[in-house]
């Protein structure tokens, strides 16, 4: 299998390794900017699409012979997508509208093997515990969180926060690893 990993994500790929898959990274470039009142799943699936379709156009010659897979991860709280933080202010924002509380990461993944494609969301429930605005602030000092959705990497200091999960863990670190494995392994012929 051909594999190509359509994300710059370093979660992504590290969650592909882990599972023993060999590819190639080919990031794509979209604008994952929210349309108006646009509602969460239709603004993911919005933006995934795109993401396959400028990953499709960047490797036409080649799609008879690879497998593409795209992803993007959002955060949802009270039905609203908190994005990866524009500044300190938006980070400190994101991080209070998820303290003492639970929301959605949601993770919409899809795969293209020539004209064969599938697309499936998977969302996994986060609880959060409380936690003093000086530990806020402490968190956006320390950076972890800047450049993912919801201002917080699951994976590494936010972690004391987090009270319990329901679903996917992989999922709320950006790629939901046996939902993926199984989509593969159903696009790969049989013995």
């Amino acid at each position: 299998m051909n594999l190509i990993l359509a994300s710059a994500s370093p979660r992504r790929a590290d969650i592909l390794r882990q599972l023993g898959f060999v590819f190639t990274v080919r990031p794509v470039d979209v604008d994952e900017a929210l349309h108006g009142a646009e509602l969460p799943e239709s603004y993911l699936a919005r933006v995934v699409k795109q993401k396959m379709q400028t990953a499709c156009l960047q490797g036409a010659r080649s799609l008879a012979t690879e497998i593409v897979l795209v992803a993007d991860t959002i955060v949802v709280s009270q039905n609203r997508v908190l994005g990866k933080p524009v500044n300190a202010a938006d980070h400190l924002s994101s991080l209070a509208a998820l303290r003492a509380s639970s929301h959605t990461v949601m993770t919409r993944f899809a795969l293209r093997d020539g004209l064969v494609g599938y697309a499936q969301t998977v969302c996994t429930t986060v609880h959060i515990a409380t936690f003093s605005d000086a530990e806020a602030h402490a968190y956006v000092d320390s950076g972890e969180g800047s450049d993912k959705a919801g201002g917080y990497a699951i994976q590494g200091a936010f972690a004391r926060y987090v009270e319990g999960i329901v679903g996917s863990y992989t999922n709320v670190v950006g790629l939901p690893a046996r939902e993926v494995s199984l989509a593969l392994a159903a696009l790969q012929p049989g013995p």
